[in-house]
């Protein structure tokens, strides 16, 4: 069986919605929160390249005003995506052992928005639409610095794209080793539910 983070925090949040996602493979309802992100995330993705698309929600021009104002470390996010060396949907997998692996065959897996270098730090980023949050809870990008553990200096990021803010992270020692943990004890409790009853949080 292969995780995700999705998958994680839906157990964490209802074992019996996580049955229905990723045992029984049912399909959810695309709300319009979700397809929005979808068009969000697609737009970034292929950029400078336009995607000609009729956009129910404006995420073209809630992209193309988020571009235009968002700043990394001093750095704007088009120059990033333009200039850089950079990587976007980065996809990751790990063994359960948190030694790397392919995405298909891999215990733990991912796909990272944003990946790149401002001089020797490594930032991994996470777009975000919908709400912004002032307490972030940084672990789904703690559990994707873990491909890249053994690099020096790291930091994460979630953008959040309609309202130009970002919410940072330099990750530590410590960090690697309670996302190792967080994963172990939570994938451990998965494997052994037998009943994935509907406590939802």
């Amino acid at each position: 069986m292969s995780f995700s983070f999705s998958a994680l925090s839906a157990y964490n949040t209802c074992p019996f919605s996580y049955k229905l996602s990723y045992i029984d493979k049912l399909k959810p309802v695309r709300s319009s929160a979700l397809v929005k992100g979808s068009n969000v995330h697609s737009i970034l993705e292929n950029y400078p390249e336009i995607q000609e698309k009729e956009y129910k929600y404006q995420e073209d021009k809630i992209t193309e005003q988020f571009l235009n104002n968002c700043i990394l470390n001093n750095i704007s996010l088009k120059e990033i995506l333009t200039k850089r060396k950079s990587a976007r949907e980065f996809r990751f997998g790990l063994t359960r052992n948190f030694e790397n692996d392919n995405f298909k065959d891999s215990f733990y897996h991912g796909i990272i928005d944003l990946i790149y270098f401002d001089n020797d730090e490594l930032n991994i980023c996470d777009y975000k639409t919908g709400k912004y949050k002032e307490n972030q809870d940084f672990s789904q990008l703690l559990t994707y610095s873990l491909f890249f553990k053994n690099y020096n200096k790291i930091k994460i990021n979630y953008l959040y794209v309609e309202h130009n803010k970002i919410n940072s992270k330099v990750v530590t020692k410590e960090d690697i080793e309670k996302t190792q943990d967080f994963i172990i004890k939570t994938t451990d409790i998965i494997l052994q539910d037998k009943d994935f009853k509907r406590i939802c949080k």
